[in-house]
């Protein structure tokens, strides 16, 4: 392993728990990007990620892609399950700023 990985694997407990809320949210891995950046960033990254993946219209939710009366609609839906599609479009954001999502939970 790298100096970078052993030093962060003790930290991966808490990296693990990011993005927990009660519905859920990305895994991310304790990758060097994380590292520099930290885990407030880290969070409003996936925050940021998740909001712009709310405008993203799926074939299972049609009703996504818009916001709904002027309501924000939520990608972790009360059922604590977010659409496919929309978990790529927050993978693929998070990708593009350096995050590695390693799962959902």
């Amino acid at each position: 392993m790298t100096l970078i990985q052993n030093s962060l694997l003790p930290l991966l407990p808490l990296f693990l728990s990011l993005g927990g809320s009660a519905s859920g949210g990305p895994i991310l891995q304790p990758n060097e990007h994380y590292a520099k950046v930290g885990r407030e960033q880290a969070e409003k990254d996936i925050r940021s990620c998740a909001s712009a993946a709310e405008f993203t219209a799926s074939p299972t939710r049609p009703e996504m892609g818009r916001s709904a009366g002027g309501r924000s609609t939520d990608l972790w839906a009360s059922s604590g399950r977010s659409d496919p599609v929309q978990q790529s479009a927050v993978e693929r954001c998070l990708g593009n700023k350096g995050y590695k999502v390693i799962g959902w939970q």
